[in-house]
């Protein structure tokens, strides 16, 4: 992380420092953010630019200061991971491109508090980890999953197998490695892998995998997803095959399973063509949230656990 980062970091941490839990920045924590806004990447400029904008610097004398004050009526809320209390994301007062709240750990702890409002973590760098929401939402309920005609013929003619939690961490670390168009790395780093690991010990998390035969025979990993489940919402992450269709197989039987087990709703959190062929659809974020505090509370019919959700032997 760099210098002038860390230390701004620590200075928000300090239990004395509650200027910024206020909207006010004393104006060396102001200048010391510009410094470390400055020095980083582009992407975490573009994140703290925000507060070199005109609105969001208003000099105002304070009692406390001995020179005016800098202050921010749109904030960006630094969650602590003591108490993970994550804001409610309001497209209509969304000033930030959906970035809800900032932290510099991520914990299981803190990922379920955090999708429990539709808030997910999308990249980290230096150090901090950046929250998001997305609106509209893409959703998909499980019984108006589609299979188009194409994959329908090879779920029929081609032989696979899709496990269920078999290796949640080779997943994980796989969809890290798959290099992705317009993307010039991976949001999976260690840390993200390290704490939905841990997620996945927890009983949360859940990986779907699909093997493919090679021509001897042979059973190999070549393609899966995992995701996050609280009651009966599973929050899809991320997807990668190594193979011609074999996420596609993963996606195409892991939600008839999930259905089995009680899910009521998929969180496919972008909008995008490859998912909208299986029925995703587009849902307001307000009606999102409404359905997360319904499902999130109800309980699976049965466990996920670990086993085979879906196999098939071409002649």
């Amino acid at each position: 992380m760099l210098p002038t980062l860390r230390a701004f970091v620590l200075l928000i941490r300090q239990p004395e420092n509650q200027a910024i839990q206020k909207n006010r920045l004393a104006p060396h924590q102001t200048a010391l953010l510009f410094q470390a806004a400055a020095g980083a990447s582009p992407r975490f400029s573009g994140c703290l630019s925000i507060l070199r904008q005109p609105e969001n610097v208003k000099m105002q004398p304070e009692n406390h200061y001995s020179t005016p004050t800098p202050t921010m009526p749109n904030p960006i809320p630094f969650i602590s991971a003591v108490r993970p209390v994550f804001p409610e994301y309001s497209p209509a007062h969304d000033k930030h491109d959906g970035l809800v709240c900032v932290s510099d750990a991520l914990t299981p702890e803190m990922l379920l508090a955090a999708y429990r409002k539709g808030v997910f973590p999308w990249f980290s760098e230096h150090g901090l980890f950046y929250w998001f929401a997305q609106h509209p939402r893409a959703v998909l309920l499980p019984e108006r999953l589609h299979i188009g005609r194409s994959l329908a013929k090879t779920l029929r003619r081609k032989s696979y197998r899709v496990s269920v939690n078999a290796c949640f961490a080779e997943v994980i670390a796989a969809c890290a490695q798959i290099p992705r168009a317009e993307q010039g790395g991976t949001w999976i780093t260690p840390d993200f892998q390290a704490a939905y690991t841990a997620l996945h010990r927890l009983g949360h998390a859940h990986s779907f995998e699909c093997w493919l035969p090679d021509a001897a025979g042979r059973w190999h990993l070549a393609g899966g997803l995992y995701g996050v489940q609280i009651g009966s919402v599973f929050y899809g992450e991320s997807m990668f095959a190594r193979r011609a269709d074999a996420s596609k197989i993963a996606f195409a039987c892991a939600v008839p399973f999930l259905a089995r087990c009680g899910i009521r709703l998929i969180d496919c959190q972008q909008d995008t063509a490859h998912l909208a062929r299986f029925g995703s659809q587009l849902m307001p974020f307000e009606a999102f949230r409404a359905q997360l505090g319904e499902w999130n509370e109800v309980a699976l019919a049965r466990e996920i656990g670990r086993g085979v959700a879906a196999e098939n032997e071409a002649a």
